[in-house]
């Protein structure tokens, strides 16, 4: 009964991506839709297809891009789920269907996988640069787990940990400074718990967490609660 219920909903999703694109014929539409009437599953896989179809249509070029692209897209598919160990996915099982083998369909599948392995390598740019690169423990009289983390990308944050909340009409404000220069101020945060971005780097400076009347203040009007040298 489990695999009974599997393969139908597999059936219904499939039938959804054909149903986006316009490929059910008339009788096959008219059952569906009426599924649709009472399935958001579908429904939410109906309007996915439809989005892509309407930028395909504005945004990729109108070009068959014949069987090599086809075999090399099912070939890039079949090895990294032989290195995962993965049962294809419905995308994968649906590019061998004979449905998709139909010159009509095969650029905006191709164009589908081309935005996929787009969209994969910004992210994975974006994660790598997100990376924490170093991350330095701030010590002083505020006591708690504080730090300061720098990113592969060069941005600098400062994780506050168990602090108390600043008192009233106060914030707390970063300087970051050089070890024989002034300090600067890179970031303000009202709140003893949460991460706050500093607006120049930090790498190779000093990083002190002072208690300021005002976000605007040019220069420390106290000892620092929190310091760490950012060095690794």
């Amino acid at each position: 009964m489990a695999s009974e219920t599997a393969r139908d909903a597999e059936h219904d999703e499939e039938r959804a991506v054909r149903y986006a694109f316009g490929l059910l014929d008339s009788g096959t539409r008219a059952t569906f839709e009426r599924h649709l009437a009472d399935c958001e599953h579908c429904r939410e896989l109906v309007q996915i297809g439809r989005d892509v179809a309407a930028r395909l249509d504005a945004e990729a070029p109108a070009v068959d891009p014949g069987p090599r692209l086809r075999t090399r897209i099912w070939r890039e598919i079949a090895e990294e789920s032989r290195r995962s160990g993965a049962r294809p996915s419905f995308w994968a099982r649906f590019l061998r269907r004979p449905m998709a083998r139909q010159p009509a369909l095969l650029a905006p599948i191709a164009a589908v996988f081309v935005v996929a392995l787009t969209l994969g390598a910004v992210l994975g740019r974006q994660f790598t640069l997100n990376e924490a690169l170093l991350v330095v423990p701030l010590a002083g009289s505020a006591g708690g787990d504080s730090h300061v983390i720098i990113h592969r990308s060069g941005a600098t944050e400062v994780a506050l940990r168990h602090v108390a909340d600043p008192p009233p009409g106060t914030v707390y404000v970063a300087w970051v400074r050089a070890p024989d220069g002034p300090p600067v101020s890179a970031g303000t945060y009202d709140d003893g718990n949460g991460t706050f971005p500093l607006a120049i780097s930090a790498l190779g400076k000093i990083v002190e967490i002072t208690v300021e009347a005002k976000p605007g203040a040019s220069t420390p009007s106290a000892a620092p609660i929190l310091s760490a040298p950012v060095v690794p």
